[in-house]
């Protein structure tokens, strides 16, 4: 049952911190090969990632609502 009640907080945390290392390590790459900030930023930062955190967000504190 904890098990259970522990799998919304897994799956959320576990895609934050995937997106964290890839932005981490992405920016990482980024500047040891000498891009630019701005450019850099565009393409961690896109569109698309904007769009899965804040999936992941409204995933997590969307039905935490619901339940009140």
């Amino acid at each position: 049952i904890n098990m259970r009640a522990a799998t919304r907080s897994i799956i959320s945390l576990g895609m934050f911190a995937l997106l964290v290392f890839v932005d981490v390590f992405g920016f990482i790459y980024a500047w040891k090969t000498g891009v630019d900030f701005s450019i850099a930023l565009d393409q961690l930062w896109d569109d698309e990632s904007q769009q899965i955190f804040a999936s992941i967000i409204a995933f997590w504190f969307g039905t935490q609502a619901f339940k009140k």
